[in-house]
């Protein structure tokens, strides 16, 4: 069986019968059933950190201005949403692509190029 369905009966959810208002009178709701409290284990994937990840392996060889700084946001809201592996992959690999991508060198000299002439 999988992680997801409990490996015992008692692990289930059961219906709660809502106690009767009044005989006759159904007040503001209609009779039914409440489910008691959702269970909590349930797993979460990791969404921000593969993201980023792919994102920054991405953006290591198409437009590293583009992928690159998506990579890192999305490496850094890994972080913070305590995927720390994943995060911290795909924040290093979005930096790596900006920091070796030519057309951010070529900005940064030329804007040298424009102070050092005018």
């Amino acid at each position: 069986m999988s992680d997801l369905t409990p490996a015992n009966e008692s692990e289930r959810q059961r219906p709660v019968a809502r106690p009767p208002r009044s005989a006759g009178h159904w007040g503001e709701e209609m009779p039914g059933f409440e489910l008691g409290p959702p269970r909590r284990d349930i797993w979460n994937p990791p969404v921000f950190g593969a993201s980023a990840v792919l994102l920054g392996a991405a953006a290591l060889f198409r437009a590293p201005l583009l992928l690159g700084p998506i990579a890192v946001l999305f490496g850094l809201i890994a972080l913070i949403r305590r995927q720390y592996a994943l995060g911290a992959i795909g924040t290093i690999t979005g930096a790596a692509a900006i920091l070796t991508s030519p057309w951010l060198w070529a900005g940064v000299g030329v804007a040298w190029l424009y102070e050092k002439l005018f």
